[in-house]
């Protein structure tokens, strides 16, 4: 299920526009065209091999899927008319997001934006998930970096390798627009662009008494011109609470082929 929340997270995060300046994201200074990062057509598909990475980045045995997602149509959600994504495992899992726009702005439903992977460590034990859904910005041309929520944790029992460890501080959710570079995707050269969602937790821990600390998780998303999300990395990260080492390995989705109308 955590994997599945990160699969439609990176359908969510989206680098819209590319017409601003040369300086700000490669595109020819004499056109104002707006240029798609995300086709939303009924019926668009996008197909991603997933794999777990452990702390070198490496792919560990047993944790690759083909995920599909496909846009199904629109409804009414949140007060929203939102476009549908629907997607399905190979392991036989499956889960539906929605995200709607606004101007160059998109919103996405918060409870797929949550971070995931086959292992959150100790992120996955503290409270740091919403308790209700919500629309949340996630992308918008005119910003390099913004806030989305922060939940705050108070006095929250952690057991931990039979210890039991008290937690106080707050585990904020942003967006940083990355860089943009130029691949090869399909034989042709493509215009993407990076966008990271940052995970950070910032308190104390305490055991005898409160250690400060403050920890970060990073997701890229990598959106091609006219295709969309053609990769997304959750960087693994290792740590240490009160002398006990924390690990965290990561994850990958990469596009494997796609479907989409020209907008």
């Amino acid at each position: 299920m955590k994997k599945l929340m990160s699969i439609m997270l990176t359908l969510t995060v989206v680098a819209f526009m590319a017409s601003c300046s040369e300086d700000d994201n490669g595109t020819d200074p004499n056109t104002n065209e707006e240029k798609t990062y995300y086709p939303m057509t009924n019926g668009d598909t996008w197909i991603y091999n997933y794999v777990g990475l452990d702390q070198s980045e490496q792919p560990k045995d047993g944790t690759e899927t083909s995920d599909t997602v496909t846009i199904t149509g629109a409804e009414m959600y949140m007060g929203q008319e939102a476009t549908i994504f629907e997607m399905s495992s190979s392991d036989g899992s499956s889960r539906t997001t929605h995200m709607y726009k606004d101007g160059k702005k998109l919103f996405a439903s918060v409870m797929y934006i949550l971070p995931g992977g086959d292992d959150l460590g100790v992120f996955g034990d503290l409270p740091i998930f919403p308790d209700t859904d919500t629309w949340v910005l996630l992308a918008d041309p005119d910003q390099s970096k913004w806030d989305l929520l922060s939940i705050p944790i108070e006095d929250y029992s952690l057991d931990y390798s039979g210890v039991t460890i008290t937690v106080d501080g707050d585990f904020s959710y942003s967006v940083e627009k990355g860089s943009k570079a130029e691949w090869v995707i399909g034989g042709s050269k493509t215009n993407v662009q990076e966008y990271k969602v940052i995970y950070k937790f910032d308190g104390t821990f305490s055991l005898a008494w409160p250690i400060e600390k403050v920890i970060t998780l990073t997701n890229h998303y990598w959106f091609a011109e006219g295709i969309g999300l053609v990769k997304r990395q959750l960087d693994p990260e290792t740590f240490d609470i009160l002398s006990f080492p924390i690990e965290i390995d990561g994850n990958k989705s990469e596009i494997d082929s796609y479907n989409v109308t020209e907008e």
